[in-house]
């Protein structure tokens, strides 16, 4: 009707968790995820011949989730190649690559999401944390070296994202690189530019720069979500 507000549809997102072993780590990482997922949300799993403890702990989580993927290296092929194994499979309007070590917010992919949606010329976009180089806060680097910058004594994960939320930050500003550690890559730049390169950065470490140089060259820019803090 004449006047009535434009709704868009919801975008659907995959996200992408690599493993190799850490149990520990990963296990509280899928508990956070479990609980603050939505129903457009659908995860790949890639076990990059990781232990049997580990194994046995993703076969569990996806099987749980019959939305979910699991993809299974019994030998190690690298963190690259994993990705792009999963970017493979992956069918939504976003992609979301997801670091093992992670704890997350309430919320984190429509935020996460929103932030990419308000300028249509992003295309990867990554939050805050507390050790992701120059995206960490409240510290860049101390001593010479990049900061862990450790809240936990003191305020927890969805304390620091209230604060953000009630602060006058944009949704998004753009960045030379989004870090990789919890990485939001449209479905369609994937499409446009390819994957990340394996053969340069077979184990990883540097693949998201490239890959971000890559969306520039393509005309697009890469941004940080900055009411967003995994």
């Amino acid at each position: 009707r004449v006047g009535a507000a434009i709704i868009k549809p919801a975008k659907t997102v995959q996200v992408v968790v690599t493993v190799q072993g850490s149990r520990n780590y990963v296990e509280k990482t899928l508990n956070s995820l479990d609980i603050t997922r939505h129903g457009l949300t659908s995860v790949i799993i890639v076990d990059d011949g990781s232990d049997e403890e580990t194994h046995l702990l993703l076969k569990t989580f996806v099987s749980r989730h019959p939305q979910d993927l699991f993809i299974f290296h019994k030998q190690k092929l690298g963190y690259t190649k994993s990705v792009n194994d999963a970017i493979k499979s992956a069918n939504a309007d976003y992609v979301i690559l997801l670091n093992s070590d992670t704890i997350l917010p309430h919320g984190w992919v429509r935020r996460l999401i929103d932030a990419a949606e308000s300028d249509p010329s992003i295309g990867a976009i990554s939050p805050l944390s507390n050790a992701a180089s120059y995206q960490s806060v409240p510290y860049i680097a101390k001593g010479g070296n990049y900061s862990l910058n450790d809240f936990s004594d003191w305020v927890d994960i969805e304390d620091v994202n209230k604060w953000l939320l009630k602060s006058d930050n944009p949704a998004s500003v753009p960045f030379a690189v989004s870090n990789g550690f919890c990485l939001a890559i449209r479905g369609s730049v994937l499409k446009k530019i390819g994957m990340f390169d394996e053969k340069k950065f077979p184990m990883g470490y540097g693949e998201e720069i490239d890959f971000c140089f890559r969306v520039k060259r393509a005309g697009l820019t890469c941004a940080v979500a900055t009411r967003l803090y995994v």
